[in-house]
């Protein structure tokens, strides 16, 4: 499906990355954007990770969580359909001084769409921070 129609795979997909609806959706994602989640979908054949991911949500990592002690960026979508913004929540009350960027984009694909500027602009801040505390 990928290859000879990839507008309508996506537009298929829109409903399981993202609460918001269709109609709202495509007019937030670029020709750019359309050729990126083209060449993810190519990428992701053997289903591999896809199964590790379910075989992680079937455990409680809260202790894994915890026992991070790195410095942690947390980057989830309010309109996420695919992981309730619960998980990302936790995730930063779990975590030791990580940070949590509730986004404004459409869904689950936070570097695909509108607003990938306000995403990528707190990524680079996080990770400035990150630099500064080295330094010291």
């Amino acid at each position: 499906m990928n290859k000879f129609a990839p507008g309508v795979l996506l537009n298929s997909m829109i409903p399981s990355f993202s609460k918001l609806p269709k109609e709202k959706v495509l007019p937030l994602i670029s020709g750019e954007d359309r050729r990126q989640f083209k060449n993810m979908i190519d990428r992701q054949r053997s289903g591999h990770g896809f199964l590790i991911d379910l075989e992680q949500s079937r455990h409680d990592l809260t202790s894994e969580l915890a026992s991070i002690r790195c410095p942690a960026l947390i980057m989830h979508s309010i309109h996420d359909a695919s992981v309730p913004l619960e998980h990302a929540r936790h995730a930063h009350r779990t975590i030791p001084n990580a940070r949590l960027c509730e986004l404004d984009s459409w869904g689950h694909l936070i570097w695909l769409g509108a607003g990938t500027d306000v995403m990528c602009g707190q990524l680079l801040s996080f990770l400035d921070d990150v630099i500064e505390r080295e330094r010291r």
